[in-house]
């Protein structure tokens, strides 16, 4: 549970995440994790034939927690002005499964709360590799509140085949399909057939969230058998002849957004640094202020 606790006092906001970006790094590479890239406070390692998973490392709460509370009875953690466990929670989660499948592909996004930009990582891969993404077999996040629901084909996020083997091997661990609110995997379903799962957070973006800690281990049991049991490629959400994704939610079509364009949105350049990272010094760079790697 150290690790947890360390999340939950490092303050991330929307646009500033630059604090828990800078702790992740250092974390990948004291579990001699050195192969990743960097574009903003975004930190991503995506390869080939490989299964992914995704979190933001950004949070609502305007404070940074200083005293964290346990209740006994509900097996609980909270703070005096919110833990930011929506998504502290799928971090830990991910940090856990990279323990146990070193290879696995991974995103730790930013600005999840304020609108997305995990859309900028996935162009940015694409356009570097237009076939990468046909060879991922899936993308797992754990960014949704309690401990118990699946958010996949009823939310447009994958096909009916994933969706299937999800609730089967849910049952062991008490989940079951549904459907719920925005998450990254708006955007990612553009790419990769995707899922979002509970990891045991309640009242999220406000300073009472707190975490039952028996879910969110229970989540990660899940974690743990969905990518030791699932192998294979999923089929994709089918793409319009505009461009455009039709999906079905809670039984109705629904047109999603386009992809975002890398070159057309492209603002990660050597001429625009202000909120960035410079492969070329020490420094990484927030809004013109320099933090040491």
């Amino acid at each position: 549970m150290d690790l947890l606790h360390q999340l939950y006092f490092i303050h991330s906001p929307s646009r500033k995440e630059h604090a828990m970006s800078r702790f992740l790094r250092k974390y990948l590479k004291n579990i001699n994790i050195t192969d990743f890239s960097v574009l903003g406070n975004q930190i991503y390692r995506v390869k080939p034939n490989t299964k992914l998973m995704c979190a933001h490392i950004d949070q609502v709460q305007s404070e940074q927690s200083e005293i964290l509370y346990y209740d006994k009875k509900l097996n609980a953690i909270s703070s005096d002005c919110g833990i930011g466990a929506d998504d502290k929670n799928g971090i830990y989660v991910i940090l856990n499964m990279l323990k146990k499948f070193p290879d696995l592909s991974f995103i730790f996004s930013d600005q999840e709360e304020c609108g997305g930009n995990v859309s900028a990582v996935l162009s940015l891969l694409e356009t570097q590799d237009k076939n990468l993404f046909e060879t991922i077999k899936y993308c797992l996040v754990f960014d949704r509140r309690n401990g118990s629901d699946i958010l996949a084909h009823k939310q447009g996020y994958c096909e009916k085949d994933f969706d299937t083997d999800l609730e089967r091997l849910g049952k062991e661990f008490g989940y079951k399909t549904t459907t719920g609110l925005y998450s990254d995997c708006d955007a990612l379903s553009l790419y990769i057939p995707c899922a979002n799962f509970s990891c045991g957070y309640y009242l999220s973006h406000t300073a009472n969230e707190y975490t039952k800690l028996d879910e969110l281990e229970n989540s990660i049991k899940f974690c743990e058998k969905i990518l030791s049991t699932l192998d294979k490629v999923y089929d994709r959400v089918p793409c319009n002849e505009d461009n455009s994704y039709t999906v079905m939610v809670n039984g109705k079509a629904k047109t999603r957004r386009f992809r975002w364009n890398w070159n057309r949105n492209n603002h990660w350049n050597n001429e625009n640094l202000a909120h960035g990272y410079n492969s070329n010094s020490e420094y990484w760079y927030d809004n013109g202020y320099g933090y040491n790697k």
